[in-house]
Protein backbone atom coordinates (compact mmCIF):
# COMPACT_ATOMS: atom_id res chain seq x y z
CA UNK A 1 0.00 0.00 0.00
CA UNK A 2 1.00 3.31 -0.72
CA UNK A 3 2.47 5.21 2.30
CA UNK A 4 -0.23 8.63 1.61
CA UNK A 5 -2.79 5.85 2.05
CA UNK A 6 -1.32 4.45 4.98
CA UNK A 7 -1.06 8.23 6.89
CA UNK A 8 -4.56 8.55 5.77
CA UNK A 9 -5.94 5.22 7.04
CA UNK A 10 -4.19 6.02 10.38
CA UNK A 11 -5.78 9.74 10.66
CA UNK A 12 -8.91 8.71 9.61
CA UNK A 13 -8.64 5.41 12.09
CA UNK A 14 -7.76 7.97 15.19
CA UNK A 15 -10.76 10.55 14.30
CA UNK A 16 -12.89 7.09 14.36
CA UNK A 17 -11.49 5.60 17.28
CA UNK A 18 -11.76 9.26 19.54
CA UNK A 19 -15.54 8.79 19.16
CA UNK A 20 -15.78 6.24 21.84
CA UNK A 21 -17.82 4.16 20.18
CA UNK A 22 -17.59 0.75 21.20
CA UNK A 23 -18.30 -0.86 17.82
CA UNK A 24 -15.84 0.97 16.62
CA UNK A 25 -13.22 0.38 18.85
CA UNK A 26 -14.24 -3.56 18.70
CA UNK A 27 -13.79 -2.91 14.75
CA UNK A 28 -10.67 -1.40 14.99
CA UNK A 29 -9.12 -3.59 17.13
CA UNK A 30 -9.45 -6.57 14.74
CA UNK A 31 -8.33 -4.29 11.80
CA UNK A 32 -5.33 -3.93 13.67
CA UNK A 33 -5.38 -7.60 14.75
CA UNK A 34 -5.06 -8.22 11.25
CA UNK A 35 -2.89 -6.06 10.31
CA UNK A 36 -0.62 -6.70 12.98
CA UNK A 37 -0.79 -10.73 11.33
CA UNK A 38 -0.72 -10.29 8.18
CA UNK A 39 2.05 -7.81 7.72
CA UNK A 40 4.18 -9.68 10.32
CA UNK A 41 4.77 -7.04 12.83
CA UNK A 42 6.45 -6.51 16.00
CA UNK A 43 3.78 -6.75 18.82
CA UNK A 44 6.87 -5.97 20.96
CA UNK A 45 7.72 -2.48 19.29
CA UNK A 46 4.15 -1.79 20.35
CA UNK A 47 4.25 -2.32 23.67
CA UNK A 48 7.55 -0.30 24.10
CA UNK A 49 5.46 2.70 22.93
CA UNK A 50 2.35 1.65 24.87
CA UNK A 51 4.91 1.15 27.96
CA UNK A 52 6.96 4.85 27.51
CA UNK A 53 3.17 6.37 27.98
CA UNK A 54 1.92 3.90 31.37
CA UNK A 55 2.10 7.52 33.62
CA UNK A 56 -0.39 9.14 30.98
CA UNK A 57 -2.85 6.65 30.99
CA UNK A 58 -2.50 6.50 34.78
CA UNK A 59 -3.25 10.49 35.02
CA UNK A 60 -6.00 9.86 32.87
CA UNK A 61 -7.70 7.33 34.78
CA UNK A 62 -7.21 9.05 37.80
CA UNK A 63 -8.85 12.16 36.27
CA UNK A 64 -11.83 10.06 34.81
CA UNK A 65 -12.20 8.04 38.25
CA UNK A 66 -11.93 10.66 40.59
CA UNK A 67 -13.31 13.32 38.89
CA UNK A 68 -15.96 12.57 36.87
CA UNK A 69 -19.36 12.43 38.52
CA UNK A 70 -22.01 9.68 38.38
CA UNK A 71 -23.17 6.22 39.82
CA UNK A 72 -21.55 5.05 42.72
CA UNK A 73 -20.55 1.36 42.88
CA UNK A 74 -23.18 0.96 46.07
CA UNK A 75 -25.42 2.56 47.60
CA UNK A 76 -23.50 2.56 51.16
CA UNK A 77 -20.45 4.42 48.96
CA UNK A 78 -22.51 7.20 47.90
CA UNK A 79 -21.01 9.82 49.86
CA UNK A 80 -17.44 8.16 50.20
CA UNK A 81 -15.52 10.86 48.06
CA UNK A 82 -12.02 8.63 47.89
CA UNK A 83 -14.04 5.84 45.64
CA UNK A 84 -14.37 6.28 41.77
CA UNK A 85 -17.75 6.16 40.09
CA UNK A 86 -18.98 4.05 37.73
CA UNK A 87 -19.44 6.02 35.06
CA UNK A 88 -15.83 7.90 35.89
CA UNK A 89 -14.25 4.16 35.54
CA UNK A 90 -16.46 3.35 32.22
CA UNK A 91 -15.01 6.38 30.75
CA UNK A 92 -11.34 6.37 31.61
CA UNK A 93 -11.06 2.41 30.41
CA UNK A 94 -12.83 3.43 27.21
CA UNK A 95 -10.41 6.35 26.64
CA UNK A 96 -7.44 4.94 27.94
CA UNK A 97 -8.53 1.80 25.16
CA UNK A 98 -9.03 4.69 22.74
CA UNK A 99 -5.08 5.85 22.75
CA UNK A 100 -3.58 1.98 22.98
CA UNK A 101 -5.34 1.42 19.53
CA UNK A 102 -4.23 4.80 17.91
CA UNK A 103 -0.64 4.14 19.74
CA UNK A 104 -0.75 0.53 18.40
CA UNK A 105 -1.51 2.02 14.65
CA UNK A 106 1.30 4.51 14.72
CA UNK A 107 3.74 1.73 15.53
CA UNK A 108 1.99 -0.36 12.59
CA UNK A 109 2.78 2.64 10.42
CA UNK A 110 5.91 3.13 11.85
CA UNK A 111 7.10 -0.06 11.29
CA UNK A 112 6.08 -0.71 7.94
CA UNK A 113 7.27 2.32 5.97
CA UNK A 114 10.58 3.74 5.48
CA UNK A 115 11.45 7.17 6.56
CA UNK A 116 12.04 8.14 3.08
CA UNK A 117 8.12 6.67 2.43
CA UNK A 118 6.86 8.39 5.29
CA UNK A 119 8.65 11.76 4.68
CA UNK A 120 7.14 11.75 0.89
CA UNK A 121 3.95 10.85 2.72
CA UNK A 122 4.17 13.57 5.03
CA UNK A 123 4.71 15.98 1.96
CA UNK A 124 2.38 14.94 -0.02
CA UNK A 125 -0.65 15.65 2.98
CA UNK A 126 0.90 19.07 3.42
CA UNK A 127 2.04 20.43 0.21
CA UNK A 128 -1.68 22.52 -0.03
CA UNK A 129 -0.17 24.64 2.92
CA UNK A 130 2.47 26.34 0.42
CA UNK A 131 -0.74 28.73 -0.86
CA UNK A 132 -1.01 29.57 2.58
CA UNK A 133 2.65 30.71 2.86
CA UNK A 134 3.84 28.07 4.60
CA UNK A 135 7.20 25.74 3.73
CA UNK A 136 5.94 22.07 3.10
CA UNK A 137 10.03 21.00 2.74
CA UNK A 138 10.84 22.83 6.14
CA UNK A 139 7.31 21.04 8.10
CA UNK A 140 8.18 17.28 6.28
CA UNK A 141 11.91 17.90 6.79
CA UNK A 142 11.07 18.44 10.52
CA UNK A 143 9.35 15.86 11.25
CA UNK A 144 11.24 13.76 9.74
CA UNK A 145 14.63 14.64 11.12
CA UNK A 146 12.30 14.68 14.84
CA UNK A 147 11.84 11.28 14.56
CA UNK A 148 15.65 9.76 13.50
CA UNK A 149 16.86 12.11 16.64
CA UNK A 150 13.77 10.31 18.86
CA UNK A 151 15.10 7.44 18.22
CA UNK A 152 18.66 8.14 18.24
CA UNK A 153 18.14 9.43 21.74
CA UNK A 154 16.02 6.00 22.69
CA UNK A 155 18.57 3.84 21.62
CA UNK A 156 21.51 5.71 23.56
CA UNK A 157 19.12 6.41 26.80
CA UNK A 158 16.14 4.66 26.74
CA UNK A 159 15.87 1.27 29.26
CA UNK A 160 13.25 0.10 27.61
CA UNK A 161 14.63 -0.16 23.98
Amino acid sequence: MHPLIRVVCLLLMAGFVATANPLVLLLSLSVLTGVYLRASLSIGECWVLIRRMRWFFLSILVIYFWFTPGRAFSPALANALWFPSVDGVELGLIRVACLVLIIAAVSALLQSTRREQLFAAIYSLVAWTRYLGFSPERFAVRRSEERRVGKECRSRWSPYH
